[in-house]
């Protein structure tokens, strides 16, 4: 036998036995070490804040009447606040802000409202002018303008986001389809 070839058995040999022995040294230390202690959540993570939002007996009335699936289901429309009544003392300055549209309302250190007037964008911050009035108060959505004694409040419009491609996807689906002939079923058994 070869010098050369009998160097290389012992040394392949040698290699498995490492081998094996690092196998069966891994394998007994997994078995015998015992798992890592688990890590409890704090109790205020799983305490839920009471909400503080209640809505209005009307809107949640509405918002029944009008049931997510249904085929017939109409976008939510906000009803219009009506237009604030000009006091006969001549004072004339309703005419511009009245015309403006809030757009949002920020918050921060300096709160304020984003505006739009006649196509352009403004950021009003609290106690800051324009259009000869000053912005006094910002609400959730709403804010209040005052100019001489006077107050102008101006809401946020909500509207309801306009997805034409996701409606017509749904309206050429077979669960659509499927859901419509059910309330065809139902109209005919009534």
């Amino acid at each position: 036998m070869n010098v050369a070839a009998h160097r290389l058995r012992l040394a392949v040999v040698a290699m498995s036995a490492l081998l094996l022995m690092q196998l069966f040294w891994g394998g007994g230390r997994l078995l015998l070490l015992s798992s890592p202690d688990p890590v409890l959540p704090a109790g205020s993570a799983l305490e839920v804040n009471e909400a503080k939002y209640q809505m209005p007996i009307a809107t949640s009335a509405e918002i029944l009447a009008r049931p997510l699936f249904w085929q017939g289901r109409k976008a939510f429309a906000p009803v219009k606040a009506p237009e604030p009544a000009v006091e006969g003392d001549g004072f004339s300055g309703y005419s511009s802000i009245s015309k403006a549209k809030l757009l949002g309302v920020y918050s921060g250190k300096k709160p304020g409202a984003i505006v739009m007037l006649d196509g352009q964008r403004y950021r009003v911050s609290i106690n800051e002018e324009f259009e000869g009035w000053t912005l006094a108060q910002t609400g959730a959505d709403e804010v209040v303008f005052k100019n001489s004694g006077h107050r102008q409040t101006l809401q946020l419009e909500h509207t309801a986001p306009q997805t034409p491609a996701a409606t017509s996807k749904i309206s050429s689906s077979p669960v659509f389809d499927r859901v419509q002939g059910a309330d065809k079923n139902d109209k005919k058994a009534e």
